[in-house]
């Protein structure tokens, strides 16, 4: 099991956004809000967003309205999200 899991305290809620960019989760919250958004960046989402499926371990490196995590990624390796941190869960 990976060492990221073990010592994780904190989780990211299933079904929030993690983004690779700031600028990714921006546009993310704003198509969440019904705001219109152009081409590029709705392909920008789709390259650097992801919805989570369940709650993920992860271990906030800055927390403000937005924080910066680092996660494990789909290919097992740790990597550094964007996420809302009210989506932030201390289990």
């Amino acid at each position: 099991m990976n060492s990221i899991m073990l010592a994780a305290a904190w989780f990211v809620a299933s079904g929030s956004t993690a983004c690779t960019t700031y600028e990714a989760l921006n546009i993310a919250h704003r198509m969440s809000i019904g705001m219109l958004t152009t081409g590029v960046e709705t392909i920008k989402y789709s390259n650097e967003c992801t919805i989570l499926s369940e709650d993920t371990p992860t271990l906030p490196q800055s927390v403000g309205v937005y924080s910066k995590a680092e996660m494990i990624s789909y290919d097992g390796k740790r990597k550094v999200y964007f996420i809302n941190t009210r989506d932030l869960r201390k289990k």
